[in-house]
């Protein structure tokens, strides 16, 4: 049979425009445009179930650069972390103004702390708008002579906490009151528990000063060996290698890195050369 032609047979474009969708997937990853930015930016991937039944589409919505946050590896991109200790996420980006228009459209995003993911389910009606002006290095230029549009939520439909308020109230007014012997064993439980807590943290308590400067000597010379670097770059490059050793927790994964400057490389043998560093001839 040839390629059928009757409307009911249609599929929706690439991109998504004035529907109602479910958010299935949010993980925050690495973008270059389509092979057309380099070095690539970070960006949140939106993976959206249009509610028509429609196939799935995947939104990249650009959110800053990976020198001041990068996706989390230790749980596949749901939060953030930072190679050099900033806090906030800057306004200036296609990520603020969709998460922006969820709230400018009514929607409740007080559940929303850290991780990106639980607003998977959530369901709304999307357009695309003009993009906003915006000066810095991630300004959207204008394609082929049209004018750049970026996705946006102007409908809320629905929210994953909407309704878990109601039903955890009416949870607790049925519980029963605890025996003594069940108290007793919450009581024994809780104690496990806590001695379980004291031991992991333990296990991954910070490393010490001189360990965590072998460790940065290990990643740079390791990454020096394929040549000289920007220093900017290379702290990039670190922060992402020191992802890769599970055994670190975060916070000594940023400690590390913020070691890694002109300074700290000069002090333990390297060469710097103005905003350069390479490994000593």
């Amino acid at each position: 049979m040839g390629i059928m032609l009757h409307p009911d047979t249609y599929i929706r474009g690439g991109l998504m425009q004035d529907v109602d969708v479910t958010l299935t997937n949010l993980r925050w990853t690495e973008w270059d445009y389509q092979g057309t930015v380099n070095p690539p930016v970070l960006a949140c991937r939106v993976t959206m179930e249009p509610l028509d039944g429609s196939d799935e589409h995947e939104e990249f919505l650009s959110a800053g650069s990976l020198d001041n946050f990068q996706p989390n590896p230790d749980d596949d991109g749901k939060t953030l972390v930072s190679p050099n200790g900033k806090e906030h996420l800057t306004q200036s980006s296609n990520w603020y103004h969709f998460i922006r228009s969820i709230t400018d459209s009514g929607g409740d995003l007080t559940p929303l702390k850290d991780d990106i993911s639980v607003l998977e389910g959530s369901k709304f009606h999307v357009v695309r708008k003009p993009a906003p002006k915006r000066d810095g290095a991630f300004t959207v230029q204008k394609k082929e002579g049209r004018e750049a549009q970026i996705l946006v939520v102007d409908k809320v439909i629905s929210l994953p906490w909407d309704k878990k308020g109601a039903g955890a109230k009416r949870t607790a007014a049925a519980a029963k009151p605890a025996t003594a012997g069940a108290a007793a064993k919450t009581n024994s439980s809780a104690a496990a528990t806590t001695a379980a807590a004291a031991e992991e943290a333990q296990a991954e308590a910070p490393a010490g000063d001189d360990d965590m400067n072998n460790i940065a000597i290990g990643v740079v010379t390791g990454l020096l060996e394929k040549g000289a670097t920007p220093i900017n770059q290379l702290k990039v490059f670190s922060f992402r290698e020191l992802n890769k050793n599970k055994a670190l927790d975060t916070k000594t994964k940023n400690a590390i890195s913020g070691m890694i400057n002109a300074a700290w490389l000069a002090e333990n043998g390297f060469v710097v050369d103005g905003a350069e560093v390479s490994m000593p001839q």
